[in-house]
């Protein structure tokens, strides 16, 4: 597997255990196709989100505008939110919310 496909997994699965620790189901959807990495939703609300999950320098270079429009896309429950998620270094996120993407 190509170093950048390992970072990828590993961001993914990182992103995806630090929203099960706050009480988040997490699916993947690697194998199905579409648009966003991850699905997660807090039983206790309901809250949902569609997130894409990156390991890079450059967000905006790595989730293009098809990607960014083809999650715009993707229908989701009323209150359904949107991010792209930036694994910096080894344990910090940054969270972009559709509402700052160019």
């Amino acid at each position: 597997m190509a170093n950048t496909a390992r970072k990828g997994n590993a961001a993914e699965v990182f992103v995806a255990r630090w929203l099960e620790e706050r009480g988040y189901v997490v699916g993947s959807r690697r194998h199905i196709g579409g648009a966003g990495d991850l699905l997660a939703v807090l039983p206790s609300t309901g809250k949902t989100m569609l997130i894409e999950v990156k390991h890079c320098k450059n967000v905006w270079q790595q989730f293009r505008r098809e990607d960014r429009q083809a999650m715009k896309d993707t229908p989701l429950p009323e209150g359904g939110e949107r991010y792209v998620v930036n694994k910096i270094g080894k344990d910090e996120l940054l969270w972009l919310g559709e509402k700052s993407w160019p």
